[in-house]
């Protein structure tokens, strides 16, 4: 009898603790406060235990932040020279190739390899090329502050480049931060897609791709709102574009809503806010971009010109051609390479890690895939006024269109002309993509009776709230299991 009426009071005490929680999940300062309270920790256990460079394209990445110490802002290309050139410290080179490990397959990084890293000096300034220099300098401001305060503090250029790491993960959590506390709806998507092992990856780095998650979510939070906090998020996503010109096709999405009043005025400020983007992608192909160099080929099959021609390169001009020659390619090229590809793309968009790749454990990306799922099912649950399905619509056609935008300038930029199939197509590119899922999906809360909605949202948010908390131990692990032991 006492054993019945103890398991009826724990059961109560059980559902009543779970109410509460639900109620909780749904509320603006407890989703933030979550976030931090996990990203932080995850972050940190990245930095600590995954080596400078073996992020992808991290090497790079870390080229272009510590140019802007040295002045960089455009870059040059050096007379005879193929590449586009940025100067650098010798030592920040150096010291992010030391932590360079062997790939295909991964294995942990030589011990040897981590001593030479962390004995390396700051050398002189020299000229290195790199094609990251055609990037926007706004984004990589945190790293290049981290690595100005190491170095002034008198630490050595592998300590400098995980500050630099530290000042990325900084930005980004305050970016996620300010979103989910900000935001007039939409918040259990974007904390399940702040809070993506590919997103913390990518935060943790040196890479800009993380500051781009970052504030395509905070442009998004700031998109739901009215008056000013609109322009604040349609200037933050003008930078976004500046680093990425195929998303400008988001920046129509400050049109929205159509019918409302003011439509002129929402215009001209989108025609204002895309004129930086030109601006910066006109001196960039005059200064700082340069073609990737190819062992000899022959064009592929939607050149227009002889296929017995031999090039060494990708060219702009060339596939430009194609695509004129073949106007159906700029839908069907695509749309063949996503069909081809999807099946590595939405795993790599969840987490997929380093070069190698690392994949995570099933588990996880289920665990994932069912978070995404319910923090869209949170967003139809919530009570809101105003949407439109003609505004969901335009939004739809917008994420489309830069999809395409996207996909084909890696086909402009990347691929051997006149290829059959886009090349270098990764899933992690379309993160920014998610976060204007807010404006297209309906709010059904307004159909449900009063709290209701609050708390199916709420319960919404579970799957990520659990995922976010394990992934604080995992993550960490699943690096240094590859990598081995961190540390600096």
């Amino acid at each position: 009898m006492r054993l019945g009426f103890r398991m009826v009071v724990s059961l109560r005490t059980f559902l009543s603790s779970f109410n509460r929680l639900v109620q909780a999940a749904g509320q603006p300062k407890f989703l933030a406060l979550w976030f931090v309270l996990c990203a932080l920790p995850t972050g940190l256990g990245l930095i600590w235990n995954t080596p400078i460079s073996e992020v992808p394209d991290e090497p790079g990445h870390a080229l272009r932040a510590d140019g802007l110490l040295h002045g960089q802002i455009f870059g040059y290309v050096p007379p005879g020279s193929p590449y586009a050139g940025i100067l650098i410290d010798i030592g920040v080179l150096r010291a992010s190739l030391d932590e360079l490990g062997p790939s295909f397959p991964m294995h942990p990084l030589p011990a040897a390899a981590r001593q030479q890293a962390r004995a390396e000096s700051w050398g002189p300034v020299v000229n290195m090329p790199t094609n990251m220099v055609q990037y926007f300098p706004a984004l990589y401001v945190p790293a290049a502050a981290g690595i100005g305060l190491g170095r002034v503090l008198g630490m050595g250029p592998l300590i400098a480049l995980y500050m630099g790491q530290l000042g990325m993960l900084a930005s980004y959590l305050a970016m996620g931060f300010a979103a989910l506390r900000l935001a007039a709806f939409g918040r259990p998507l974007l904390f399940a897609l702040l809070m993506l092992p590919m997103c913390l990856e990518l935060a943790a780095s040196l890479s800009q791709d993380g500051q781009l998650i970052g504030a395509a979510a905070l442009a998004a939070a700031l998109l739901t709102r009215g008056g000013q906090a609109r322009r604040w998020g349609l200037g933050l996503f003008c930078l976004a574009v500046c680093a990425k010109p195929p998303y400008a096709p988001l920046l129509l999405a400050w049109l929205l809503p159509l019918r409302a009043v003011g439509l002129t005025r929402r215009t001209l400020e989108v025609a204002l806010a895309a004129l930086p983007p030109v601006f910066w992608l006109a001196v960039m192909l005059q200064y700082s971009y340069s073609p990737w160099q190819r062992p000899p080929y022959h064009p592929g099959p939607f050149w227009p010109g002889s296929h017995s021609i031999w090039l060494n390169g990708t060219s702009n001009a060339a596939n430009l051609r194609c695509l004129l020659a073949y106007p159906a390619q700029i839908l069907l090229l695509p749309t063949r390479t996503l069909i081809s590809t999807w099946r590595e793309m939405v795993p790599a968009m969840i987490g997929v890690f380093g070069w190698g790749p690392v994949f995570m454990r099933p588990w996880q990306y289920a665990g994932w895939g069912a978070a995404l799922a319910a923090g869209c099912g949170g967003v139809l649950a919530e009570r809101r006024s105003g949407w439109r399905a003609a505004d969901a619509g335009f939004m739809l056609l917008l994420l489309v269109a830069a999809f395409l935008t996207m996909s084909l300038s890696l086909y402009l930029t990347w691929t051997d002309v006149g290829a059959y199939f886009i090349a270098g197509i990764n899933g992690r590119y379309y993160l920014l993509l998610p976060p204007f899922l807010l404006l297209v999906l309906p709010g059904l809360g307004n159909h449900l009776p009063p709290g209701l909605g609050q708390k199916l949202a709420g319960l919404c948010c579970l799957p990520a709230l659990v995922m976010a908390a394990l992934d604080i131990p995992a993550l960490p692990a699943l690096v240094r299991h590859v990598f081995g032991p961190g540390g600096l």
